[in-house]
């Protein structure tokens, strides 16, 4: 045990810097022999882009949006309550059971993303989330019609699924819009999406 924490401390410790790290790197030349496209001073120079009312509802929207599959399944906790009342530990467990699914799906979705950044097109991946959330809820509300005689366990299985579809989605949503928003040249943008 003690090895282990040796080794950790080893690993911790802070190491000696090179000089060279924290060199101005503006004006010299990248790794293709090329110079630096633009200067720090060019780029604080450039004029920033007029604010848009419009840009900024719209990147509000989807910030609310992206919140909008969770507080749906917890506004509905009463409702599944209901259809668990056949099955003591379903009814138990089904909330924490959302939110490991809901999390394990969003984390995984997020981290798969962040690493297919090349070549990512971001109002795509915007446009599928929402698109997968619209299908996933109609086919959810339409289950309250359809599928009222369906087993407790069978409906907690479908209601898992849809969650996972909606987390993916929740994903693809926040990685796609927090990107494209970053595209943009004003920083209230980032603010909507926030909000």
């Amino acid at each position: 045990m003690n090895a282990v924490i040796e080794r950790l401390r080893a690993t911790l410790r802070s190491q000696k810097v090179r000089g060279d790290e924290y060199e101005q790197l503006v004006g010299r030349e990248d790794e293709e022999g090329g110079a630096d496209d633009i200067t720090l001073q060019e780029a604080l120079s450039l004029e920033e882009k007029p604010f848009s009312w419009v840009e900024y509802v719209v990147f509000l929207i989807l910030g609310i949006a992206m919140l909008w599959a969770w507080n749906m399944f917890l506004a509905a906790a009463t409702y599944f309550a209901t259809r668990f009342q056949g099955s003591p530990w379903i009814l138990a467990n089904y909330q924490s059971s959302i939110l490991t699914v809901a999390t394990t799906a969003n984390l995984g979705c997020m981290f798969l993303l962040t690493n297919l950044q090349a070549g990512a097109s971001y109002p795509r991946r915007i446009i599928l989330a929402l698109i997968i959330d619209i299908v996933v809820f109609t086919i959810l509300a339409l289950s309250t019609i359809f599928f009222v005689n369906v087993s407790p366990g069978v409906y907690f299985a479908f209601l898992l699924t849809t969650v996972l579809a909606t987390s993916t989605a929740t994903g693809l949503l926040q990685n796609g819009a927090l990107a494209f928003v970053a595209t943009f040249a004003h920083p209230s943008y980032m603010q909507a999406i926030m909000t």
